[in-house]
């Protein structure tokens, strides 16, 4: 199995960094991938773009409440070349720590 994990860093930066995320997903063809500060849904669509990996979890998609600035930032997001699903997930929040 081929897992890739990857801080996105949202689209800070570079205005290709999305197509040349992409590029490298689809070179690398892993199983999973984890992504960080990744934007739902239209930055995890593009970055997804003819790889492999048809299944997506963002946690705007779980999470009753987003964290703060998520709309700024992002989120978290496992995508798969294989059905998943979301089993449990704990929601925690730590003051003053973003």
């Amino acid at each position: 199995m081929r897992v890739v994990t990857r801080n996105v860093r949202h689209d800070a930066g570079d205005p290709r960094r999305t197509e040349l995320l992409n590029r490298e997903l689809r070179a690398l063809r892993p199983d999973l991938v984890a992504l960080q500060e990744v934007r739902h849904p239209d930055q995890v669509t593009r970055l997804l773009e003819r790889t492999r990996l048809r299944y997506v979890t963002h946690q705007a998609e779980v999470l009753r409440d987003q964290p703060p600035e998520a709309d700024r930032f992002g989120g978290t997001a496992t995508a798969t070349r294989k059905p998943h699903r979301v089993v449990d997930h704990v929601e925690r929040r730590i003051d003053g720590f973003h």
